[in-house]
């Protein structure tokens, strides 16, 4: 049996324990679901470059957030347009 000294120890043992375990648990509920702008471009052997620009849809992003490229290069039609999963993916080539 415990007597009164230990149960209180025990008692202040479980609530550090708790609240360490607390601490040390991140919070999940507060995570924000951000889903990030995607670039990539190819260097082509033509001496042309693939770029492909994927923005999700709904995040708030101002319109004219687009991807920008020197003077030099100029875009070979068409682009390619797609609406994919809550993303406005687009696709084109570009050469100098």
């Amino acid at each position: 049996m415990l007597n009164g000294a230990n149960k209180r120890c025990l008692f202040h043992k479980l609530i550090i324990c708790i609240t360490l375990f607390g601490l040390g648990t991140p919070a999940f509920g507060l995570a924000d679901n951000t889903r990030p702008a995607y670039l990539e471009i190819e260097a082509l052997q033509s001496g042309t470059i693939r770029v492909v620009w994927k923005v999700p849809q709904g995040q708030g992003l101002p319109a004219h957030f687009a991807p920008s490229f020197p003077d030099r290069f100029r875009v070979v039609p068409p682009i390619k347009r797609l609406e994919i999963g809550g993303s406005i993916i687009k696709m084109w080539k570009m050469g100098n």
